[in-house]
């Protein structure tokens, strides 16, 4: 049974698509594919640490975080 809900990724193997793509990856700082896609899932984790913090935050502090006084 196919899901529709997925999109699907379809890849353009043809030298001229591979040599493009390559270079693209050269421009943004990536030597391989593997770079690429090692920063990319880093990013994503990073960015659901960063959700979870602040939702915990949120629920510790619903009316945002208490102003921090030296006296106590």
């Amino acid at each position: 049974m196919k899901n529709n809900n997925i999109p699907s990724l379809e890849l353009n193997l043809e030298p001229a698509a591979e040599t493009a793509f390559i270079e693209l990856l050269a421009e943004r700082g990536y030597p391989s594919i593997n770079e690429f896609i090692v920063h990319t899932l880093k990013q994503d984790r990073t960015a659901k640490k960063a959700a979870r913090i602040a939702a915990a935050g949120e629920r510790i502090w619903p009316n945002g975080i208490p102003e921090r006084t030296d006296d106590e």
